[in-house]
């Protein structure tokens, strides 16, 4: 309980009781706990629908970045000089590289962050979760003002209907 922190805390006011216990319970389950070490029951479901969640904004937000990097390459491509075949050769090569460790890190990445998320505390993996989808949305809004078609007044207005759309189905 309270004792582990009391020994790390310098300030006697963060102090707890050492009979003090740390409420860790978020959404219905505890996120002090471990997913691999809860073993195949129903209790393990609220962690895998919490892994899947991550594994998914994981993917989303890296498929983004991809799609937008591939956009952003062909905007700025400088004039075309001419290279020799050499070159062109090296070209293509180093692009091909740079597709395939795409690729890795598109679809990898999420099972990798998955599996620690699996193996570490759950509270790790909510935070991984809403980390990104606050990502996904700031990189939603960053390239749509980027591509300069819209405004920052439409994307307040976007989401101001938003909101009108979720009071007007409630009614």
């Amino acid at each position: 309980g309270g004792d582990y922190f009391n020994n790390i805390l310098y300030f006697d006011f963060l102090k707890h009781s050492s009979d003090y216990v740390f409420n860790t319970i978020f959404a219905g389950f505890d996120l002090a706990r471990i997913p691999s070490q809860i073993g195949v029951n129903q209790d393990l479901i609220p962690y895998g629908i919490l892994i899947a969640l991550l594994v998914i904004t994981q993917f989303g937000q890296s498929y983004l970045m991809t799609k937008q990097q591939a956009k952003q390459k062909k905007l700025n491509k400088p004039n075309a000089k001419k290279l020799t075949k050499e070159e062109e050769e090296k070209l293509k090569m180093q692009e091909d590289m740079q597709k395939m460790t795409q690729l890795q890190m598109n679809y990898l990445m999420p099972l990798v962050v998955g599996f620690g998320a699996f193996s570490f505390n759950a509270a790790l993996g909510l935070y991984w979760t809403v980390q990104n989808i606050i990502a996904i949305i700031q990189t939603v809004i960053q390239y749509r003002i980027a591509d300069k078609r819209m405004s920052v007044e439409a994307i307040k207005e976007d989401f101001s209907n938003l909101f009108n759309k979720k009071e007007k189905k409630e009614k």
